[in-house]
């Protein structure tokens, strides 16, 4: 008997280099990421919740060691906003901030500020008048935020663009045997600024590299500097 195998089947997917997306994200963090820019430290942790988005990887890189004493030790999301406010602007009264929280410059405004000033990240002056100190100024920080993604480069790079609301480089790691290289392609990549790499077993090459972002890129990035640096969330991140 003759056996016939349609026409219209479909073609076995092209075999990669990681059997899942959990083990391409172990092998990305064992590496190097080859970025310009001089830092000291970097910590990285894995989906971490920002706001409706949960990126794969992000990285938290400083120039230097930051004091992890400088947020209060039962820091909130309500300390890295105050600070946030206070990064935009010189100096803040306390009804300033309490105007930006929606809150009576009478009510728990007060205790997040008092928490600020006695760690050391704020300075209270005459007028009951706010600043960032100078230790907290001095701070130099970058957040990268990284998709991966084994073969499916166009959601990758939907959720990419998500991320760029935060972070200071966006890119997606692919799995070096899937990843796409028509130019056109990488034209996308190039045009929004997004990088994309390919990742192998103790390798990794750049097709695309990310594009730095200039500017404050909002509270949600200054969340995700205190939980890298705060000493109450060390255990979560991990660093090299």
């Amino acid at each position: 008997m003759t056996k016939i195998i349609s026409s219209t089947s479909t073609p076995k997917a092209k075999k990669g280099a990681f059997r899942s997306e959990r083990e391409l994200q172990s092998e990305l963090v064992s590496l190097e990421l080859g970025l310009e820019g001089t830092y000291s430290i970097t910590y990285f942790r894995r989906e971490v919740p920002v706001g409706a988005c949960i990126p794969d990887i992000i990285y938290v890189r400083f120039s230097h060691p930051p004091d992890p004493h400088l947020w209060p030790r039962r820091w909130t999301f309500r300390h890295s906003f105050a600070l946030w406010l206070l990064r935009k602007d010189l100096a803040l009264t306390v009804t300033n901030i309490a105007d930006r929280f929606f809150e009576s410059p009478d009510g728990p405004i007060n205790q997040t500020m008092l928490d600020l000033v006695r760690s050391g990240a704020v300075i209270e002056n005459p007028g009951r008048t706010y600043m960032l100190s100078s230790e907290m100024r001095a701070i130099s920080a970058e957040v990268i935020a990284v998709e991966v993604k084994l073969s499916r480069w166009m959601r990758a790079l939907e959720q990419a663009q998500d991320y760029q609301r935060f972070a200071d480089r966006v890119f997606v790691a692919m799995d070096a045997d899937r990843i796409p290289t028509r130019v056109n392609i990488l034209d996308r990549f190039l045009e929004l600024g997004i990088g994309l790499c390919a990742v192998l077993p103790k390798k990794l090459d750049w097709l695309v590299k990310p594009k730095p972002k200039n500017g404050t890129r909002g509270r949600d990035r200054e969340y995700l500097i205190a939980s890298a640096a705060a000493t109450s969330r060390h255990s979560l991140w991990s660093t090299r």
